[in-house]
């Protein structure tokens, strides 16, 4: 009696799907064998990552490949339950998609409805769902999100990069899954991974900051520096970005300002010609410092001399000619 109404519940759902499809108005012509492998081939594309969670008020699409008439969309009810056709209220809430899958292709078998289904399940829209990111852009902290985005989309709902966003991000999954990806130059990059991949409901993105190192004083490009390369940085190398010293700069005299945790301040001597010699080891950077270069008041006086010097003797030869 049981396999009966089984088979009757089957049969008059098919009986519903093919009447509406013939009365559906044909678009182009082709074989029924053609449609059901493009419908497959639609519902392999539509899976959601099996490691997406499945939230109470989401609306989700199931699918089963073996069983083309069993295509449904349904939103959970606040307890997490969906009620599905042949199998009625099905608890699936705060489950992985993976999970999911699982469950429903128990429960066909449990019922003998089909002997190996094959069951995709496509996480449509989330209800009132959060995605955290932070570090590196303009506005961090929680984006609602609805629906799964791309990294790029996530971080342009989040303002874009800040100025001292680096290029690498960290995305980690309500299960504690973590994957790390490089940004690039360009977010819109195609040949990236960045167009695919996808941030859901209730993952949390990190993006890298970038370290900020400060030269000024007598250099010739003066100014803030960004760089990846955490722990690499010495004052030497700052100050060659900085496109090196200016005439009258006393390398010799060179300074690391440092502001320690505690709030004090440390100031660390840096005698570039000597580093230069190998007489003295390079100071490593930490964010934030800052290299200053002081004016020599020896180059100074002696440059001042020279255009002295040069504005006097100008106009005698200019006389004597």
């Amino acid at each position: 009696m049981r396999k009966l109404y089984l088979l009757l519940s089957f049969a008059a759902l098919y009986t519903c799907t093919s009447v509406a499809q013939m009365q559906a108005p044909s678009q182009a012509g082709g074989s029924g064998s053609s449609s059901a492998q493009t419908g497959a081939a639609t519902m392999a594309t539509m899976q959601s990552a099996p490691d997406a969670i499945v939230h109470p008020g989401d609306l989700v699409t199931i699918s089963v490949l073996n069983l083309p008439s069993y295509n449904i969309s349904t939103r959970l009810s606040e307890g997490g339950d969906a009620s599905l056709p042949l199998l009625g209220i099905v608890h699936i809430g705060n489950m992985t998609v993976a999970d999911v899958q699982l469950t429903i292709r128990k429960a066909l078998l449990a019922k003998e409805i089909l002997y190996d289904p094959q069951v995709l399940v496509y996480l449509q829209e989330s209800q009132s769902q959060l995605v955290t990111i932070l570090g590196g852009v303009k506005t961090p902290g929680p984006v609602p999100l609805t629906h799964a985005v791309t990294l790029p989309q996530l971080i342009g709902m989040a303002g874009g990069l800040s100025q001292d966003g680096g290029d690498i991000a960290t995305i980690r999954t309500p299960l504690g899954k973590e994957k790390t990806l490089r940004l690039g130059l360009d977010l819109a990059d195609d040949r990236t991974q960045l167009s695919s991949f996808k941030v859901y409901p209730g993952d949390t993105v990190i993006v890298r900051k970038a370290f900020i190192y400060y030269a000024l004083g007598q250099l010739s490009h003066p100014g803030g520096y960004a760089s990846l390369d955490g722990g690499s940085m010495t004052a030497l190398r700052l100050c060659s970005l900085a496109s090196g010293y200016r005439d009258t700069a006393a390398e010799n005299k060179t300074r690391v300002i440092r502001k320690m945790p505690d709030g004090t301040i440390t100031v660390i001597k840096v005698d570039s010609n000597k580093v230069t010699q190998g007489k003295q080891q390079d100071i490593i950077l930490q964010p934030n410092d800052i290299v200053y270069v002081p004016n020599s008041a020896w180059k100074q006086t002696t440059q001042a001399i020279r255009i002295i010097a040069i504005n006097t003797v100008a106009p005698l030869l200019y006389i004597y000619q």
